[in-house]
């Protein structure tokens, strides 16, 4: 494991074995910064409890080079520490300095080390954070030059003069800070800096830093534990304690509103019942093609990076473009640009990320799995679909398997289709069948050629809800089915049950009549699924819509259907279902109803987006969030002379909500790739909820 992973995968799960992989790598770092500041054992302790409980609380924010990013942090927290006790020496009695690598070999006396090493300290903390880094490499971590060489892709002269240059621009620091005094040649400057992380950690401060990632990962049960667990100072002890109270009020509170609250009634909630965000347009995507461009999936990964796509035509074929927005950046910049139509993108605990492309047709179409390494750019395949198979969800679980789903097609646009699951299991490359599934059919429907198909796949690692879910329906159509499913495996795909079939009405109707060879035979009103969520209660959603007859009702048709949205919902890891919320016509004057993707944000909020049709065809984005405990719009979106449609959600680790969709031009032209933001304010104590639980 590296580092890079190590810290991925500790953001995304507190993974206690993660996070002591960093601390054995870097504690002799943090511990050398802080002795060489600081006289008393006793801060010197804390100062290093401190650095390493801000790691623990910040991994997922970390953006810079993981070693430089310790070391300052350790020398402000030494330098709060000495601020704070004013009373405090800062140079005496510091400890004795470790011995050369050479003992014949004279670098200063006790005296020159005491007065200079942190003034070293200080004036490395003031180099540009690429020299800064190089220096923290090589001489703190004992890097090589040729794996340093080897890391930044140059020849081993080249990361030579950039060590050089570091080194002068150190001493130049040192006089420019009027530190110039005793100060000793460039060869002794560097026979100091070798030996700067010589100092041994104590053994008992070396499991202290263990026990906070145990903590973290929610091993030792609270705060309250963890904080007895800690050698820190009583204050420290009392500011944790408190913490964990509220976190015990919270966590109880949270529970009893998510699981105690009832269903909402029918029809759609007033706007003016919940504090609607505003959302905005994100104006700085980098340049696109102008070409016919549509919206594809969002995903957020577990260190708050955003990654959003979209598919255009190109000279023979689609292709397909991923935008990054990494954390803490404002910035989106493009990433790929891939053959194919991207269908889905996820990524696994270590971060390595991984999308499914598509290219083909409905019978002779294909899909590859490509994956982007942590720490590389470049998506390389690593897996194909096979026969007819086209991949539309991905998923992977905690164990680093990778489940795909899709359809199996016929031999032709008539034929019959099937519904798909298959794993990749870690380390391998060849996709394994794990769920073929035709789905049920109604009476009377023998002579029509049935169809079951998956719209998305998601898995559900923790909590009365744990499993690998697949949504989908079965029927008559490549658009719609008779039949709404919901399929679940707890056992890593060796079995599969059907926990949800949900049909609106079993009375045929001639709409959606389907052509046989003996002429039409009407089947029931027709159900598509389209989303799959959880929150952190325990409770999953299933949006989509529910396709009946066109029109409204009225007294001269008090039976007519219209098409709307429902939300299903189930407490209990799918046993039982109930209609969580459903869509009305009078509600915004609709009579269609589309929902496209799901999510949740930090404080346990859902959301479903798709789109609205309105009686006389307009099409409007919706997002839908049931903030308030019931459900209702919170954006309506739609440019003039344009129809929208959102198609990917993502939310990260600071309550800022993505969306991404399509502005429709009804003229042929070339479509626009929208992106639009939100915040939600996340309150502080779920920040801390967040650092000390596991995902």
């Amino acid at each position: 494991m590296t580092d890079q992973q190590a810290l991925f995968q500790y953001a995304q799960d507190k993974d206690a074995q993660a996070f002591r992989h960093l601390v054995n790598i870097y504690q002799r770092l943090v511990y050398s910064a802080a002795r060489r500041q600081l006289a008393n054992s006793h801060d010197i302790d804390d100062v290093v409890q401190q650095t390493f409980l801000e790691l623990a609380h910040s991994s997922h924010a970390i953006r810079e080079d993981l070693g430089s990013w310790l070391y300052s942090t350790a020398l402000h927290n030494a330098h709060d520490l000495i601020r704070k006790d004013q009373t405090r020496r800062r140079h005496e009695a510091l400890a004795p300095p470790p011995p050369p690598s050479d003992p014949h070999t004279h670098i200063m006396s006790k005296d020159e080390w005491q007065t200079l090493s942190p003034k070293i300290d200080d004036a490395i903390l003031a180099l540009p954070p690429n020299q800064r880094t190089l220096v923290i490499q090589h001489f703190f971590q004992n890097r090589s030059l040729r794996t340093l060489a080897a890391d930044q892709k140059v020849s081993h002269p080249t990361i030579h003069r950039r060590l050089n240059s570091a080194i002068e621009s150190l001493r130049k620091s040192l006089r420019a800070g009027g530190r110039g005094g005793g100060l000793p040649a460039t060869p002794a400057l560097i026979a100091t800096l070798q030996v700067f992380s010589k100092a041994t950690v104590p053994a008992p401060l070396s499991a202290e830093l263990t026990k906070i990632g145990l903590a973290a990962a929610g091993h030792t049960g609270s705060v309250a534990t963890a904080s007895k667990v800690f050698a820190l100072s009583a204050k420290s002890q009392v500011v944790l304690a408190l913490g964990a109270l509220l976190i015990i009020i919270f966590v109880i509170s949270f529970t009893l509103l998510k699981r105690g609250s009832t269903a909402p009634p029918a029809g759609l909630t007033p706007l003016a019942a919940i504090s609607v965000p505003v959302w905005n347009d994100v104006d700085d995507l980098p340049e696109l093609p102008n070409l016919n461009i549509r919206s594809g999936r969002m995903y957020a990964d577990g260190a708050g990076n955003i990654y959003a796509t979209a598919s255009y035509p190109g000279d023979t074929h689609y292709q397909s473009l991923v935008l990054e927005k990494r954390a803490g950046s404002a910035t989106w910049t493009k990433t790929a640009d891939l053959p194919g139509t991207i269908t889905d993108i996820t990524a696994d605990r270590q971060g390595n990320l991984c999308l499914a492309t598509q290219s083909g047709g409905p019978v002779d179409g294909k899909s590859i799995i490509f994956k982007r390494p942590v720490g590389q750019t470049e998506f390389i395949p690593i897996a194909q679909s096979f026969g007819r198979y086209t991949i539309g969800s991905l998923a992977f679980d905690s164990a680093g398997n990778l489940y795909t789903a899709g359809t199996v097609a016929g031999t032709d646009l008539h034929s019959k289709e099937r519904w798909i699951v298959t794993k990749l299991s870690a380390g391998q490359s060849t996709l394994q069948t794990v769920d073929l599934f035709d789905g049920p059919s109604d009476p009377g429907t023998e002579e029509i050629e049935h169809i079951a198909r998956v719209t998305c796949l998601a898995v559900v690692r923790e909590g009365p809800a744990t499993g690998i879910y697949v949504v989908g329906f079965a029927g008559y159509s490549t658009s719609f089915g008779t039949h709404w499913l919901v399929r679940k495996s707890t056992d890593a795909g060796a079995s599969w049950s059907t926990v949800d079939d949900y049909t609106y009405d079993s009375t045929p109707q001639v709409r959606f009549a389907p052509r046989t060879p003996t002429g039409r035979v009407p089947v029931p009103h027709v159900v598509s699924p389209g989303s799959f969520t959880s929150d952190p209660a325990g409770n999953i959603y299933v949006a989509g819509s529910v396709q009946g007859n066109t029109g409204a009702p009225s007294p001269q048709n008090p039976n007519l259907v219209p098409e709307h949205s429902i939300i299903r919902k189930s407490s209990d890891g799918g046993a039982s279902w109930t209609i969580e919320y459903r869509s009305t016509v009078s509600a915004m004057g609709i009579f269609g109803d589309l929902m496209g993707a799901a999510g949740g944000d930090m404080a346990g909020n859902s959301y479903v987006v798709g789109a609205t049709y309105g009686r006389s065809g307009e099409q409007r984005a919706v997002i839908r969030s049931n903030q308030s405990g019931r459900w209702a719009n919170v954006d309506t979106y739609r440019a003039a002379g344009r129809t929208a449609i959102y198609t990917g959600f993502a939310a990260d680790l600071q309550g800022n909500l993505y969306v991404s969709g399509t502005l429709q031009s009804p003229d042929d032209g070339p479509n626009q790739w929208i992106i639009r933001v939100t915040h939600v304010p996340v309150p502080p104590i779920i920040n801390l909820l967040n650092a000390v639980k596991s995902p």
